[in-house]
Order: structure tokens, then C-alpha cells, then sequence
């Protein structure tokens, strides 16, 4: 387009932009990664768990994280023994309570991998894809 000159609005739409990527870690023993063999190859996404923020023990009990639902519960009585303690704190129970939820969801994956280390699949690498299928094929193609 020439200097100075006014674009012409019924040009061809952009693009769309790709489609956002999404990332998380691949946990698997090192022994089967460096078989090509990723035997209980799980794979963590990053980022905030909606469905541990909403569901909170549950979630934790559905992927079987249970030191991390037993250290959940006692945070949960603990604010429960201290709203009962201090009724000062009346007023701000539900902001504890939104507190506890939010800590939750940003931390739910860093608990799921914590466990999975525990249990001796430690994070292998971290996997770039649009969805779990094409982050399993990336991971396929680098070893």
C-alpha cells in the first residue's frame, strides 16, 4: 500500500489466530521414558483448576490425592476453630472461605504433582499441544 494512502475496508478478513496452546508436565518413570515404553504416563496441565476451586475435597478425592485432601480438610477445620474462636472474624467467614477456595484452584496441580512424585512418577518434561491427544504426540515424537 502506498505512503499515505487510505486502506480499503472490503479487503479479505485476517485470519483467525491460532488456537491457544496449552501446556503441563508429562510424569512418568525415567526409566520407561528412555524406552520409548511411558509406562503410568500421566500428563498435568498447567494453570487454575476450575473444577478444584468449585469442587475442592472432592476433586482431590476423585484423583486420589489423598494427603493432599487430609492437609485440605485440616486447613478447612482449622479457619472453622478459629471463626468459632474469634467472633470478630464473623464478617469476613466467607472471604476465608473464598480464600481457601482460591488457594485451591491455583495450587490443585502442584498438589497432583507432588503426589505423582511421591508415588515415583517424577514430571519428565514439560509438553506443549493444542489438547491432551497432541501433547501425548509431541512427547511420542521427542523420544
Amino acid at each position: 500500500m502506498p505512503r499515505g494512502s487510505v486502506p480499503v475496508l472490503n479487503q479479505a478478513p485476517l485470519p483467525a489466530p491460532p488456537p491457544e496452546t496449552r501446556h503441563g508436565t508429562a510424569d512418568a518413570r525415567p526409566d520407561a521414558m528412555r524406552a520409548g515404553i511411558p509406562d503410568r504416563l500421566r500428563l498435568v496441565p498447567e494453570g487454575f483448576s476450575w473444577a478444584a476451586f468449585l469442587f475442592g475435597p472432592f476433586w482431590f478425592l476423585f484423583r486420589g490425592l489423598w494427603l493432599a485432601l487430609l492437609i485440605w480438610l485440616a486447613v478447612a477445620v482449622l479457619l472453622a476453630a478459629l471463626r468459632s474462636a474469634v467472633p470478630a472474624l464473623g464478617p469476613y467467614a466467607p472471604w476465608m472461605t473464598l480464600a481457601l477456595m482460591l488457594f485451591t484452584g491455583f495450587h490443585a496441580r502442584d498438589a497432583e504433582r507432588w503426589t505423582l512424585r511421591r508415588r515415583g512418577l517424577p514430571m519428565q518434561g514439560v509438553v506443549l499441544g493444542l489438547d491432551e491427544e497432541d501433547a501425548m504426540l509431541r512427547l511420542a515424537s521427542r523420544s
